[in-house]
């Protein structure tokens, strides 16, 4: 059996909050037929948010 390592709660919290960011600018990316570059750029603004912390 695999183990997982422990995430302090506030921490799961905050990777919960950004997944969801992330899977909403998917969602609004296939709604709006914008191209590949964009979600990029939201990565990259969501891994700036995470390293501010």
């Amino acid at each position: 059996m695999a183990r997982t390592a422990s995430i302090p709660s506030a921490d799961a919290q905050e990777l919960g909050r950004l997944l969801l960011a992330v899977m909403q600018g998917i969602e609004f990316l296939a709604k709006t037929d914008m191209d590949g570059s964009a979600l990029l750029q939201i990565g990259q603004a969501a891994l700036k948010q995470l390293s501010r912390h």
